[in-house]
């Protein structure tokens, strides 16, 4: 791996922490308390979420910005302030004298600094100037340690009371994710404060006489809509026991699929599994491309209101799917995202999951997609062969290989 040049040098033994390398840190408040911002929703839509720094969090966004001043070898490349934490991206540029560690503390201790004076201060007034309360709280922090002492000092509220947590990124692709993820923090935030059933944890869910724990929408399923999976106890018990044949061909019996993605869907290309591939021929689909239900070239239309969508849903209600995964890249994620959308306007119970499936490894919020790892495998193999062919002549040559794969990697 050491000569990987995908690699950070921070993998490699005896150089771990210190070397070239992009980290992920975080910075939170244990107690949780909103000090650093406030969650604002325009027109309660989550995608356009923001948070507003208060004056303690535009102190710590100041200081972030200054950590390298005290240490030249580390830029600081990207943040998200929220009213609780922070995450930021940093990138070490050359080895550091003392590990990325050492450098995280350092900033730790300065925003602890400024805690222990606002904890003391106890300011109301969040639209207070933050240069004004910066200085404020510098010079109360030195007052209070220099008439205090160190140990009553110190025994005051920091606020920032845990460690902040330090992320190493493996490979240099890992950063566009990161980032994604960490810009869409406050969406997150903001849909947890819309719609809390998403994400609270509920106990003592009964369905189909059996008791459940889970996290959602328990209504979604409770609904009656949809009419429960009952398996018989002899199935299960034989599956248990190593034969799954007959569990396996009574839960195919409940899946249909498309042939040619939503395209084949509408023109009724509908495959019933249990017909199509009776006993063991399915098994025969681990070892079988992701061709095999084929493929399609159908953007939806942008307008929710094409007759189009009350079309689909039509069909999913005759044929009683609850459930539609849709396997794909962007063009299948944006079906995914349109069908969603349109469900949630007109309030159906119906729910749209989109599988991540693409060479092109470009969809956001992924590391390795599903079909990718096989298409770089392919061309790599490829690439090796026409090596090989080349090099039996003496005549020197240029051979060029076009290949599919828009951002791979």
């Amino acid at each position: 791996m050491a000569n990987d040049p995908d690699k950070w040098h921070w993998q490699e033994r005896g150089t771990a922490w210190k070397g070239v390398g992009l980290y992920h840190i975080t910075l939170t408040i244990p107690s949780r308390q909103p000090l650093l911002g406030t969650l604002v929703i325009p027109e309660n839509d989550p995608k356009s979420a923001k948070v507003e720094a208060r004056p303690l969090g535009r102190i710590l966004v100041n200081t972030l910005w200054e950590v390298p001043k005290y240490h030249p070898e580390i830029q600081v490349i990207h943040y998200c302030l929220m009213p609780d934490h922070l995450h930021a991206v940093w990138y070490v540029r050359q080895e550091m004298p003392r590990g990325i560690k050492s450098a995280v503390q350092g900033f730790w201790q300065g925003v602890k600094k400024f805690g222990r004076a606002y904890s003391f201060l106890a300011p109301t007034d969040s639209r207070e100037n933050y240069q004004k309360l910066q200085k404020q709280l510098t010079e109360t922090a030195a007052f209070l340690r220099g008439h205090l002492g160190d140990k009553p000092y110190y025994q005051l509220d920091p606020v920032f009371t845990e460690m902040p947590f330090i992320r190493p990124m493996g490979q240099r692709r890992q950063l566009p994710a990161t980032i994604r993820y960490i810009d869409m923090n406050p969406q997150r935030l903001a849909t947890k404060h819309l719609k809390p059933g998403f994400f609270r944890v509920q106990t003592g869910i009964e369905i189909a006489g059996r008791t459940y724990s889970g996290v959602g929408n328990v209504s979604l399923l409770q609904a009656g809509h949809f009419a429960p999976v009952h398996v018989r106890r002899t199935m299960v018990e034989a599956a248990e026991r190593g034969d799954n044949q007959q569990l396996r061909d009574y839960m195919n019996g409940c899946v249909v699929a498309a042939r040619n993605g939503i395209e084949g869907f509408l023109a009724g290309r509908i495959l019933d599994f249990a017909e199509a591939l009776p006993g063991d021929s399915l098994k025969a689909l681990t070892h079988t491309p992701g061709a095999y239900l084929g493929s399609c070239r159908c953007k939806l239309p942008e307008s929710l209101d094409d007759p189009m969508y009350p079309a689909i849903f039509k069909k999913f209600e005759d044929l009683n799917i609850g459930w539609f995964f849709y396997i794909g890249g962007n063009d299948s994620m944006d079906t995914v995202s349109k069908l969603s959308r349109y469900a949630e306007k007109i309030g159906s119970d119906i729910r749209v999951i989109g599988e991540p499936k693409t060479i092109d490894n470009d969809l956001i919020l992924t590391d390795h997609t599903p079909g990718y790892g096989s298409a770089a495998r392919y061309v790599a193999e490829t690439v090796r062969e026409v090596i090989l062919d080349a090099n039996v002549y003496e005549t020197k040559s240029v051979t060029i290989l076009e290949i599919m794969g828009r951002h791979a990697g």
